[in-house]
């Protein structure tokens, strides 16, 4: 019995051993595969994605071999999105300003891409960052007998900055938007095109340098003329009332003439105009008051936020401009507030905040300051 047992654990001894064997050579053979070695099979390197030309790179090989007979049909096939290809755009556009007659459809047809390639891609932040923005100015202000209205649409393009810092801008760019809006005031421009160029001297305003050109150049002036001149239109005043805010600080500012410009945006007929009160509140804000005029600024507030109950950004300059107007010594418009009159008012708006979607904590705080300052 001791043999045959002994006979069989030899058995199960030597399938363990064999089973041992097999599994160290199955790691050496993978080990093995896994280095680089003659025979071993190399994995391709991942392709890295193509990044997209910046504008001014080389040119397609097709606008290289550009002719005057051949470049009409290439501009007709050119993409909205095609930025690389600005700058011949640009080359051709300034040709075809030369020419005499004109090709009215051909620089139709370049104006408009223009206006699109300087605008897609993220484009005009690079744009303005590079000698391309002297280049583009120059070319869209040489079109301005030909086309007003396209020139300074694609300028607005150009300097449109979403996060509100702007870009720096040549003089003549300023210069044109200025003499636009005098040719307005004197009546010799049109509608559309005076709305762009104020659109444009906004979207300049944001940059210093841009600010000190402006004021250089009697800016200031002349954009309380427009205020001044049309008064009941509000795409003017829209954007005249959001420059001045911008141009405030200046010390050769009328404050005078400012304030009662601000003011007359408050006015009754419009207060319809959501944002053209939240601007005008905000001009208010940053200006001296007048004397004698705390009390008329105060109902004007109150009834902005009576008619945009709703409207953050017109609620928190409200309550600012209230809260501005209650700390004067032996302030009237805190005692206004306080009085019977206001008191059903002063609690509603304290509840305003809640009835707000959009979080915004400086109207929570400011609401809450003016209402802690008027005991509600």
């Amino acid at each position: 019995m001791k043999m045959e047992e002994l006979q069989r654990h030899k058995w199960r001894l030597l399938a363990l051993g064999g089973a041992c064997a097999a599994t160290a050579a199955l790691v050496f053979l993978a080990k093995k595969r896994n280095k680089r070695g003659v025979g071993s099979p190399q994995k391709a390197a991942p392709k890295k994605a193509s990044a997209s030309k910046p504008i001014g790179s080389k040119a397609s090989s097709a606008s290289e071999n550009l002719t005057r007979k051949s470049f009409p049909g290439w501009v007709a096939q050119l993409g909205k999105k095609e930025s690389d290809e600005l700058p011949t755009l640009l080359e051709w556009t300034d040709r075809l300003l030369d020419e005499k007659p004109q090709d009215a459809e051909t620089l139709g047809v370049c104006l408009n891409l223009m206006q699109h390639l300087v605008l897609g891609n993220s484009t005009p932040a690079y744009l303005c960052r590079s000698k391309m923005a002297s280049e583009v100015s120059e070319v869209a202000l040489k079109a301005k007998t030909f086309a007003p209205e396209r020139c300074l649409e694609i300028l607005v393009n150009l300097f449109k900055d979403k996060h509100g810092r702007g870009h720096v801008a040549d003089s003549c760019v300023i210069d044109y938007a200025l003499s636009t809006m005098k040719d307005a005031i004197k009546g010799t421009s049109s509608r559309p095109v005076y709305h762009r160029a104020c659109r444009l001297l906004y979207f300049l305003s944001p940059e210093p340098s841009n600010r000190q050109k402006i004021v250089k150049a009697g800016g200031l002036d002349v954009v309380l003329q427009m205020m001044e001149k049309f008064q009941d239109d509000t795409g003017v005043l829209l954007e005249s009332c959001h420059t001045l805010r911008l141009l405030v600080g200046e010390p050769s500012l009328d404050k005078a003439r400012a304030f009662e410009a601000a003011m007359r945006c408050l006015a009754e007929k419009n207060s319809a105009v959501c944002e053209l009160q939240m601007r005008a509140l905000s001009v208010i804000h940053a200006l001296p008051q007048l004397p004698g005029s705390e009390m008329k600024v105060a109902k004007l507030a109150v009834a902005a936020a009576k008619k945009h109950p709703r409207q953050d950004g017109v609620i928190e300059w409200v309550a600012k401009v209230l809260h501005m107007l209650c700390k004067v010594k032996n302030s009237e418009v805190k005692a206004w507030l306080k009085s019977d009159e206001c008191r059903n008012w002063l609690e509603t708006f304290w509840e305003s905040p809640k009835a707000i979607k959009k979080p915004n904590k400086e109207l929570d705080f400011w609401v809450a300051e003016l209402c802690q300052l008027c005991g509600t």
